[in-house]
């Protein structure tokens, strides 16, 4: 063969440049910038690729500022003029974009497979605006396929403006929406106080921790607490373990990150490293409005984090006694936070497939989570990570959904419960893709796995999925979702369904009534998991028919269109004087 007619393969990924956090963390008056790892793809002027597209469009001010091509080289790569990147425009679409697509690659990688926005006519492209609007807020809105990020004047005397797209953290947060509307479309609706904190609290977490597992941030909240001088290039052991343990170098990062956004409830961090654990949070009546709610999980899972990262600083440098005196390289107290970091993400991401699509509340996210890494990391005794949670969110009156713990304590049990499947008429290839094939399946088994046959019910989507965990175990799997609705049923259909009709509604009025579960099967196509909410589960159904009622929810057809923007809109709104400012 020709040694020239062989085609050089391209790489599958590209780095790009974006802000580590925001304009408000700099090092030394310099932008703190990273890179982020993106799909090596064809990019059109936008930048537009296959997933994302970028429409550089004001609505406030009706000014189009027109595409931009990122070149095959990183133009940004070198620049530290903080002044030139936030007045750059170019800049702002390579920011936004970067940080949009990463984040997608890191669910896929997490997940093992490709995902969809969860848009109604199953369009494959997510718009994003980086300047949308005039206003202090940034959302997802499902009915117009996009993330729109808006800007705004901030407090001080001069007239610099604060853009939302360049925050790492909220792009990340919106773009976390998107993907699990696409994931768990169910989960919109605020069927409990834990559902309607839950899409607020997890995408908060996933935004706060792709931000940690960017090294050079872990290294400037480091030297800015432990070395400010940046004189040396060591710490003190015993001050870094410390430093860990109390959370103060979160806590100092914390008062850096999002301080210029603070009005539209984006400081999640910060607000997350001062709620003190307390096993009375979980049902304090002040923690149900959806973001303070969503703080709960946040706290518990940050502080899950620090004990991570305290336990990984200690089984690198096998310190004890005197040696607590010696000092380490501050990048080494870094690397360790930025790693604990990257597993975490991907370890919360992972849970979403382990999710009941319905219902969800923080106990079923922790047993989520811990099944999601025993199934790929079964040895954790080298950092203990499921160990670090189950007493983190126990801390904050959070127990696993299950307790049985056949295998491991939390962790979901049997698909049946014992009871045998039946696969007589089942096709293994057809149910790893065919929601047909694996209906079939639910219809020969509807009666083991506690379903109603009278009731309307769909397979949402049928995933085969190649995870691949730190050690390099490959585990194939595939995830099915199916959920089950009534519609506009009666005080009559709830009475042989065995739930008590709302004390809140009128006997003459109908509702919707809304059940699922999630399937999980191993490589030869049998159930492993079975994790459900279903519609006949008395007590917790009428928990869940008032909440929705309380929060004007019912029926299905009663969500508005554009959930999120009115959700941090109002919780701009609690910031005394904000909106004036921003309005006047």
């Amino acid at each position: 063969m020709n040694a020239d007619s062989i085609r050089v393969q391209q790489p599958s990924t590209r780095r790009l440049t974006v802000l580590a956090q925001d304009p408000s963390v700099t090092d030394r008056g310099n932008a703190l910038t990273t890179q982020v790892t993106v799909p090596s793809e064809p990019l059109f002027s936008g930048p537009r690729g296959s997933r994302i597209e970028v429409i550089d469009y004001d609505a406030s001010a009706d000014r189009f500022y027109g595409p931009f091509d990122i070149p095959h080289d990183d133009p940004f790569e070198p620049e530290r003029d903080l002044d030139r990147l936030v007045s750059d425009p170019q800049f702002h679409a390579q920011n936004v974009y970067g940080i949009v697509a990463s984040t997608l690659f890191e669910f896929e990688r997490a997940l093992g497979r490709h995902l969809s926005w969860g848009f109604d006519y199953d369009s494959h492209q997510l718009k994003v605006f980086p300047h949308a609007f005039a206003e202090p807020n940034a959302f997802y809105s499902k009915y117009d396929e996009c993330l729109a990020f808006g800007y705004f004047p901030t407090r001080g005397p001069d007239s610099d403006k604060v853009f939302t797209c360049l925050s790492h953290d909220i792009v990340t947060h919106e773009t976390t929406h998107a993907l699990i509307d696409g994931l768990r479309k169910q989960l919109m609706r605020p069927s409990s106080d834990d559902q309607a904190a839950f899409h607020e609290g997890f995408a908060d977490i996933i935004a706060i921790l792709k931000t940690l597992q960017n090294q050079e941030l872990v290294q400037f909240a480091v030297n800015d607490y432990l070395n400010p001088t940046r004189q040396a290039r060591t710490v003190s052991v015993a001050e870094a373990r410390m430093a860990i343990q109390k959370q103060d170098i979160l806590f100092g990062l914390a008062k850096q990150m999002g301080g210029a956004v603070r009005g539209m409830g984006r400081d999640a961090l910060r607000r997350s490293t001062e709620l003190k654990p307390s096993k009375s949070l979980y049902t304090d009546e002040n923690f149900r409005e959806p973001h303070d709610r969503g703080e709960i999980l946040v706290a518990a899972v940050m502080n899950g984090f620090q004990k991570v990262w305290d336990k990984r600083l200690t089984g690198k440098l096998k310190f004890d006694g005197p040696d607590q005196a010696s000092r380490v390289a501050a990048w080494r107290v870094a690397e360790e936070g930025a790693k604990a970091a990257g597993h975490l993400l991907q370890m919360m991401i992972r849970a979403i497939d382990y999710l009941p699509p319905v219902h969800v509340d923080f106990r079923d996210f922790l047993s989520a989570v811990l099944t999601a890494d025993w199934q790929v990391c079964p040895d954790d005794e080298t950092y203990k990570y499921r160990d670090a949670f189950r007493a983190s969110f126990a801390a904050y009156g959070i127990e696993p959904a299950y307790s049985g713990g056949e295998q491991e304590a939390g962790v979901w049990g049997a698909g049946t419960q014992g009871r045998d499947i039946s696969y007589a008429r089942a096709n293994m290839d057809s149910m790893r893709w065919n929601r047909e094939g694996m209906f079939k399946l639910l219809w020969d088994n509807y009666d083991v796995l506690g379903l109603d046959r009278d009731i309307f019910t769909k397979i949402d989507s049928v995933r085969p999925v190649w995870r691949i965990g730190p050690e390099g175990f490959i585990l194939r799997e595939t995830v099915a979702e199916y959920h089950q609705i009534l519609k506009r049923a009666t005080s009559e259909d709830l009475k042989r369904l065995g739930i008590d009709f709302p004390a809140s509604k009128a006997e003459g009025e109908h509702i919707d009534l809304v059940g699922g579960g999630t399937l999980i099967f191993d490589e030869f196509g049998r159930l492993k998991f079975h994790v459900h909410n279903r519609i006949a589960n008395g007590q917790h159904q009428l928990e869940r028919l008032n909440s929705l009622w309380s929060r004007g929810a019912l029926s299905e057809d009663s969500q508005p269109k554009r959930p999120f923007a009115e959700l941090h809109r109002r919780r701009g709104a609690d910031e005394p004087g904000l909106r004036s400012e921003v309005w006047s």
